[in-house]
């Protein structure tokens, strides 16, 4: 899919993949979608096929990528997922190069519980914070609390998976550092 991305063939419409922009160091992360559902996050709704875009034209998915299914079977054997769990809607990669970082936010409530996070290739490290502001350094973003808010952060390594629910994923921001290489984290949600 990233492959595809970068090539220029990722379809659906919107556009659900990052090659429309330039990334440098310390900017925010990129992210491709894939499945039946698309989180246009940035107009705070979830988008299904044949539904009417901005521009009049209809939304028309990426498939879901086969990679989707067998972590799917992964999380429910390692146990992060129950034997009925549904599969998820939406397949979310966020790709980040050095120094490169996600926002301070809380999901939108429109994707259910519990939030799912499945990381790759390098660490990256999490920071939680009731209000959280960012520190832009040469070789990207730190997050901390805002007017000596605390924060909790944690290292998320390569190949673990985090589970937010409750107040994590629902009363507190979180955010992910700029990173010191390449790393990917894999979503698999599920639209309310």
């Amino acid at each position: 899919m990233l492959a595809r991305d970068a090539r220029g063939t990722l379809g659906g419409q919107p556009f659900q993949g990052g090659r429309a922009r330039k990334m440098k160091q310390g900017q925010s992360r990129t992210d491709v979608q894939a499945g039946p559902k698309f989180d246009d996050y940035k107009h705070q709704q979830i988008l299904t096929e044949g539904d009417t875009l901005a521009d009049g034209s209809l939304f028309a998915p990426e498939p879901m990528p086969a990679v989707a299914r067998e972590l799917h079977d992964a999380l429910i054997r390692r146990g992060v997922l129950s034997e009925d769990a549904p599969f998820a809607d939406i397949f979310l990669a966020n790709v980040y190069e050095r120094g490169q970082f996600t926002l301070n936010h809380i999901d939108a409530k429109y994707i259910k519980r519990p939030l799912i996070v499945t990381s790759l290739l390098s660490s990256g490290t999490m920071v939680f914070g009731k209000k959280l502001a960012r520190d832009q350094e040469k070789n990207g973003s730190r997050f901390f609390g805002k007017n000596g808010a605390g924060t909790k952060q944690i290292r998320l390594p390569p190949r673990s998976t985090l589970v937010l629910d409750g107040v994590s994923a629902n009363d507190i921001q979180h955010a992910i550092n700029g990173v010191d290489k390449r790393r990917m984290s894999i979503l698999m949600r599920i639209a309310a």
